[in-house]
């Protein structure tokens, strides 16, 4: 964290030093002043001691100015460099891990955390070296002037550094909690808002706010409860000062009247008591505020030392421009959680031949295609393409030839031209043009207030679920990918809109190794062959009319699947039926 500012750091240290070694004048600015000039009634000499203290004192104003400003500078810069790491172990974590993880908790670690982290770097960790440094620089003073009121003042004082530690273990732990309540708290306004229209579908606002308040609430009692030991801290010290101070005074002024301490030395030692408490007051303070950065930095690690995907993985080579050919030899997964598993996964797609994969809901249709993907890792087994282990290549070359249009796209909130380009940031107009005016997205974004050039919102929101869908298709014609998977592309559009770009699917597939995960019939009326998957394993593969012909799964799914699609007047509706039963 501190190594790209390093520079700046040392910086940093030096003016904190420069600022407590000034500091460090002021006893003895202040004993000149009693023994050399006050005492010899010469108000010239006076005059000019006063001057030289108002020049140390803008001194000290200067170099604070200095040391406060480069302190801050930094602290923001170390809170961005976390929260960039953060975010690249977040996006480089593989999706197999992603499921154990909630949303908003990590929205909270990369959001409120840093934040609580930069402010424990400021006005922490910052702000204790100074102190410490003056402290240190103090207490050799006070030894120089009276080593035996030096030896009193640290017994007092002991007792109060007990409790400061003892308070500091303890507002680390109530930090971590009170850090956790606010992720639970960002978690669930976060699931609430994507599941609005639920929550408003089934009446369910009043439950849902009373749910949020109570968590609201034991996020402020844990607050509460860490303010108050943050609270206690400075009390303490304050009592233990006021006490000390008293004590000292009293021998102080016995040791002056028995000879024992010149006034010059007393004045000199007060001073340096005066000042010492401020810095120590700052010290506690300073270590309530470390204690939660090392609690936010142990959530950090959570995330940090996450496992990584080898996605530029330079020890292997890339994959070369393939043709096609897949094929999955002997392939065994299992989900440990959850206790799914597929088994004996063996089929071969040949170069430009489209295959549907069927069968009921958590079959493994869509571990299969993930597996392919490697966005999850087989435990068993071999996934060749062309002939080639494609865990033997970079991840990076391996996707980057594959076109996915997924079932429920995402969108970025950005232009209408960013989120189409984002599967090919180096596409030009043209490019970008034809793909549109191929997934009929250009249809709609002649509409739109700045055509191309349109924010469409967050996730897309300023569109319809169906305009949404076309621009992942887009996506796919602009990336004209060897291979290309399709989750069920046309599932959330209406009827005009998938005849619209039924004829433009069936181009962007041809001459194209084409995997489609069929949810309806429609989909799977001209595929070359289908795939039957059940309780993860492959139980038919074969052609649509072989399949319609042979007493099996894919029949029985089939007459399911029709005998659903009565729209009440007696009329058959089989292109729309669903396959998931």
């Amino acid at each position: 964290m501190l190594r790209p500012n390093r520079r700046e750091f040392l910086l940093v240290l030096l003016l904190m030093g420069l600022s407590s070694a000034t500091m460090m004048l002021v006893p003895l600015w202040a004993k000149v002043l009693v023994n050399e000039i006050i005492l010899k009634n010469d108000f010239f000499l006076l005059f000019r001691h006063l001057m030289w203290g108002l020049l140390l004192f803008l001194c000290i104003l200067f170099l604070e100015y200095e040391r406060e400003s480069r302190k801050l500078y930094l602290g923001n810069a170390m809170e961005a460099g976390v929260r960039t790491r953060l975010f690249q172990s977040i996006i480089c974590m593989p999706l197999s891990i992603m499921p154990g993880h909630q949303t908003g908790d990590m929205i909270s670690r990369i959001s409120n955390d840093v934040r609580v982290f930069g402010d424990g770097m400021r006005e922490g960790i910052f702000n204790l070296i100074p102190n410490a440094m003056m402290v240190l620089g103090l207490v050799i003073l006070m030894v120089w002037y009276s080593f035996t009121l030096t030896v009193m003042t640290l017994l007092m004082i002991s007792p109060m550094a007990w409790a400061v530690g003892y308070f500091v273990r303890r507002i680390r732990a109530t930090s971590r909690h009170a850090q956790e309540k606010l992720a639970s708290v960002n978690n669930m306004v976060e699931e609430s808002i994507r599941g609005l229209r639920e929550i408003k579908c089934y009446g369910r606002e009043e439950f849902v706010g009373e749910r949020f308040s109570r968590l609201n609430e034991e996020t402020l009692q844990a607050h509460n409860q860490q303010d108050r030991l943050r609270a206690i801290n400075p009390a303490i010290v304050s009592c233990q000062t006021f006490i000390t101070i008293g004590i000292l005074i009293l021998v102080c002024s016995w040791m002056v009247f028995r000879g024992f301490l010149p006034v010059a030395d007393l004045i000199a030692f007060i001073t340096c008591l005066l000042l010492i408490f401020t810095p120590i007051s700052r010290i506690s303070a300073s270590l309530g505020l470390i204690s939660k950065v090392f609690s936010a930095m142990d959530r950090f690690d959570e995330i940090l030392y996450l496992p990584k995907e080898s996605v530029h993985a330079e020890n292997l080579p890339s994959l070369p421009t393939i043709k096609g050919n897949v094929v999955f030899k002997d392939v065994y997964f299992s989900y440990r959680r959850k206790g799914f598993r597929m088994e004996d996964i063996s089929f071969e797609i040949g170069p430009g031949e489209t295959i549907a994969i069927v069968g009921p809901s958590g079959a493994g249709k869509t571990t299969l295609v993930n597996l392919l993907l490697r966005f999850l890792e087989p435990i068993s087994g071999t996934i060749l393409i062309d002939g080639r282990d494609i865990h033997q290549h970079r991840i990076d070359t391996l996707r980057g030839q594959i076109g996915l249009v997924p079932q429920e796209p995402v969108l970025f909130d950005a232009t209408l031209r960013e989120n189409l380009s984002f599967g090919k940031m180096n596409a030009t107009e043209d490019e970008i043009r034809a793909a549109a005016s191929a997934a009929y997205v250009d249809q709609f974004a002649r509409d739109l207030p700045n055509g191309y050039d349109t924010p469409i919102g967050p996730y897309g929101g300023r569109l319809s679920v169906g305009q949404r869908q076309r621009i992942a298709i887009a996506r796919a014609f602009l990336l004209n990918p060897r291979l290309l998977i399709l989750d069920e592309p046309t599932s959330a559009l209406d009827p005009e809109s998938e005849h619209l770009i039924s004829d433009s699917l069936r181009t962007l597939w041809h001459g194209r190794t084409t995997i489609i995960v069929a949810h309806r019939m429609s989909t799977i009326r001209n595929v070359d062959r289908i795939i039957v998957l059940d309780n993860g394993r492959i139980v038919q593969n074969d052609t649509r009319q072989n399949l319609l012909k042979e007493d099996g799964l894919f029949q029985r799914l089939y007459a399911y699947a029709v005998s659903l699609t009565d729209d009440g007047w007696g009329r058959k509706i089989p292109d729309s039926a669903s396959l998931d039963c």
